[in-house]
């Protein structure tokens, strides 16, 4: 065989190698298709799911996170009442017993 021949068979056996390459890997892939391709698929579902089932979540976590936020402040201004009402009690206790004790003291004086 001649250098030329050899040359030009090199040359339809390198493009014949690189078409057979593409088809086997076509056809591996295939077989990977065949082998795991519903479980691939079943494990994306998978995933797709459980991200949507934390998307709820984390929506009815910020939903009671705001219910809470909201009770505490309801129940600052409350507190903040009863302090203010007991504050104000007191104050009037005060000035009663201030009353009183100047009573006694002038009907003391006045014996």
């Amino acid at each position: 065989m001649s250098k030329a021949e050899r040359h030009a068979s090199n040359g339809v056996h390198e493009s014949g190698a690189a078409g057979q390459t593409a088809t086997t890997a076509d056809t591996i892939e295939q077989v990977r298709e065949l082998l795991f391709g519903h479980e691939k698929r079943s494990a994306e579902q998978r995933d797709h799911e459980i991200n949507e089932r934390i998307n709820v979540l984390n929506a009815d976590m910020l939903e009671r996170i705001a219910m809470l936020e909201s009770r505490l402040v309801e129940t600052e201004r409350a507190l903040e009442a009863q302090h203010n009402t007991a504050l104000e009690n007191i104050s009037a206790a005060i000035s009663e017993l201030g009353t009183r004790v100047g009573q006694m003291v002038t009907h003391r004086r006045g014996r």
